[in-house]
């Protein structure tokens, strides 16, 4: 079976993370890991201090912790690009797959004009529409409300950050109550919490589309 995880934070993009994206690589080649999907914040605190840039030039930034991620595994473990998306309006948090550059870019060209000031029903029709998945992260952290299930393809179930309280069973209990997959990642932002949370499958993840196709098919455990 091969492991991968589903939420892992960049130093380059990332404030609230700290371990040197060679160092977060490295531990999780040594943890066996196949697949690591980049999911850098992607909120109004991400560009804060990017008032400068254009929309293309922040949307530049934000892969770049996941290009400098690849570039640095060098083909030893497979480095995806994804997304925590958060709106302006509230404090939930959305694990977004499927996303490109060039959808990043379609999406947001303004101030005015982006995605962090969509209300989540609009945001996830544009999710669906093309082809992207979305899924709430941990959705009983305090401070978070649950949304309509019918905006999600499932739930973050299992998220094994060690210094915030997820409530994973009640996580899964509401995720089994609205028939919604469930999924798995670290939340990884510190050495301690590299390696700590895994989907497992029987296929390699390779890219995007492998992704897309095993979540779509619940073609994976969570470990």
């Amino acid at each position: 079976m091969y492991k991968s995880d589903l939420h892992c934070h960049t130093i380059d993009v990332s404030k609230c993370a700290d371990l040197a994206l060679e160092e977060m690589i490295e531990n999780y080649i040594k943890y066996g890991y196949s697949t690591m999907v980049i999911t850098d914040h992607f909120s109004s605190a991400t560009f804060e201090d990017k008032h400068s840039l254009t929309w293309s030039e922040k949307c530049d930034f934000y892969v770049s912790g996941y290009k400098r991620a690849k570039e640095i595994a060098n083909g030893r473990i497979t480095v995806i690009l994804g997304m925590e998306y958060r709106n302006i309006y509230t404090a939930n948090d959305y694990l977004v797959y499927g996303v490109t550059e060039e959808f990043l870019k379609k999406h947001n060209k303004s101030d005015e004009d982006n995605t962090l000031n969509m209300h989540l029903k609009d945001f996830c029709e544009i999710v669906h529409e093309n082809g992207m998945l979305i899924y709430q992260a941990h959705p009983f952290r305090n401070g978070i409300k649950v949304v309509n299930p019918q905006y999600l393809h499932g739930i973050e179930t299992q998220n094994t950050h060690p210094r915030i309280d997820s409530r994973n069973d009640i996580a899964a209990l509401w995720a089994k109550k609205f028939n919604l997959p469930g999924i798995a990642g670290s939340d990884c932002h510190k050495k301690q919490d590299a390696g700590t949370s895994a989907i497992l499958t029987e296929y390699k993840i390779e890219k995007i589309e492998d992704l897309l196709y095993i979540l779509k098919n619940n073609l994976y455990k969570i470990l």
